[in-house]
């Protein structure tokens, strides 16, 4: 019988619908618990605290499930005590909570990345004195931006830090794994993120592509076409000598190699696929 691997967290169904589609059977200690995380998985649902999700409530309600593995979502990264919880008697797959802790306090990890020549912003848990330059006052259990403040004077309480406000463009960073890029799939991933799921709102791109996973930060323009060549057809040893398609097209293949392309910009192309033999 396959592993069970419990998964918690606000909002499951992604890595979910991944383990079960790896061959797990999943049990699931979701928010939400909608019709297609069902699907896929038991689901449970945790006990609300004040109305809102709680990690340590979802970890006590997986107590009693007899699983092997355990896996979370946001937003136990923030909540290490849940992770320890949810880990009791099985395999954490992720990080392990004293790494959370490390990871998540904003005043090691922005130590750390400034020993390692990172240019990052004053960070710092108490108010500076004398108070100057200008500082936003950020939350520690949070993210994208939420509950961040300016900061002008006053007590730093211990759920919040100061960051030195830089100023530049207010943005935000999309990581996208995309699909249907090759062949006949003519940039499929790209033409629905750029024209629709965020259409309009992309001003810069970074692609992490090609063989040597080189960096692409321009345009890359792409012509994809479908040829077909007809013949009478026949068998090869009865209607030989009748024209036959695929000579004809590898005759064209042999004409497009001898094309000439610019050294710049980088121009190449190819030929992907040949098949044959089927009757209209």
């Amino acid at each position: 019988m396959p592993e069970r691997v419990i998964v918690a967290g606000v909002a499951t169904r992604a890595l979910a619908r991944s383990a079960a589609r790896a061959g797990y059977r999943v049990t699931a200690v979701d928010a939400f618990g909608d019709v297609d995380l069902r699907a896929v998985a038991d689901v449970i649902a945790p006990r609300r605290e004040g109305g809102r999700f709680s990690a340590m409530s979802a970890a006590r309600a997986a107590q009693d499930v007899a699983a092997s593995m355990a896996a979370y979502t946001s937003n136990f990264e923030n909540y290490p005590d849940a992770v320890a919880c949810l880990a009791i008697g099985r395999s954490l797959l992720g990080n392990a909570p004293r790494v959370l802790e490390q990871i998540r306090n904003p005043i090691t990890l922005m130590r750390a990345l400034a020993r390692r020549g990172f240019a990052v912003p004053r960070t710092r848990a108490s108010a500076p004195v004398p108070s100057r330059g200008s500082w936003l006052l950020k939350t520690r259990r949070s993210g994208g931006g939420h509950g961040t403040s300016p900061w002008l004077s006053g007590t730093v309480p211990r759920s919040a830090y100061l960051q030195s406000r830089i100023a530049g463009l207010p943005g935000s960073i999309t990581f996208v794994a995309d699909v249907g890029e090759e062949g006949l799939g003519d940039l499929r991933g790209m033409k629905e993120l750029f024209g629709e799921t965020l259409k309009g709102r992309i001003d810069r791109f970074v692609s992490v592509d090609g063989a040597g996973l080189g960096l692409t930060r321009v345009g890359v323009g792409s012509f994809r076409y479908r040829l077909t060549y007809k013949g009478p057809g026949g068998h090869s040893y009865g209607a030989f000598g009748i024209p036959n398609p695929i000579h004809a097209l590898g005759r064209a293949i042999a004409r497009i190699s001898d094309v000439e392309v610019p050294m710049s910009p980088k121009t190449t192309f190819n030929v992907g696929v040949i098949d044959g033999g089927k009757k209209d």
